[in-house]
């Protein structure tokens, strides 16, 4: 046992820059950057009840230098894709393994100097037969678009949350069925009132510019 959590202990402290194309993607795991494709793999062989050591940690990813945006036939809808995948290591509100990844989510301007208006809502998409991922914001005019076009290549996309189990090789923040290691300490209520956030940065350590509450009971 004592060996176990030093092993899991070494991997926590260790850290990676996972490279796209021209960008990067981080995973930060109780605020330290971990190799979670190990933690995943510890989790999957380690003995009944010592996954539970995550469960309800922070978990957050970010992706970086991977955005392209395209202004959408409508007026107030902008896309942005993202080369290389998205959290492709997170389950966040798929209800079974082979469900598609298709998160919807309304969200708030956090940043009245550039953002005005309705509440933005968002859909975030796996595209077919590729490897990129679609995100549709609703509720933005021309002027918004520019800005955001102009910050294209430092763009940053965050979607934190906690530990709630594992699901087909990745670690899940959002509830469902059929998931392996289940964390027993957020079942039932709390696991339905369970919450991951999507943000959109100007770049990095600059603030936040769009927020979204995924909820977990909505997928």
């Amino acid at each position: 046992m004592k060996n176990t959590i030093l092993i899991f202990f070494i991997i926590l402290q260790f850290c990676i820059v996972l490279k796209t194309s021209d960008g990067a993607e981080l995973y930060f795991l109780g605020g330290s950057r971990v190799l979670l494709y190990k933690i995943i793999n510890w989790w999957y062989y380690s003995p009944p009840g010592e996954g539970d050591l995550l469960c309800g940690d922070s978990l957050e990813y970010v992706n970086t230098g991977n955005a392209k945006v395209h202004l959408s036939g409508k007026k107030t809808q902008m896309k942005i894709t993202i080369d290389g995948g998205f959290a492709p290591l997170l389950s966040v509100v798929n209800k079974c393994e082979t469900c598609p990844a298709v998160y919807t989510a309304v969200g708030f301007w956090q940043d009245s100097q550039y953002f005005s208006g309705e509440r933005p809502h968002l859909l975030i998409e796996e595209l077919p037969f590729s490897n990129e991922y679609a995100l549709t914001i609703e509720g933005i005019d021309r002027k918004m678009f520019e800005t955001v076009m102009a910050w294209e290549t430092d763009l940053v996309f965050t979607l934190s949350g906690t530990v709630q189990g594992l699901q087909n090789g990745k670690i899940a923040l959002g509830g469902a069925e059929d998931m392996l290691g289940k964390c027993q300490t957020v079942e039932g209520e709390k696991a339905h009132q369970q919450t991951t956030y999507f943000t959109v940065s100007r770049s990095v350590d600059e603030p936040v510019l769009m927020r979204f509450e995924i909820h977990s009971s909505s997928g």
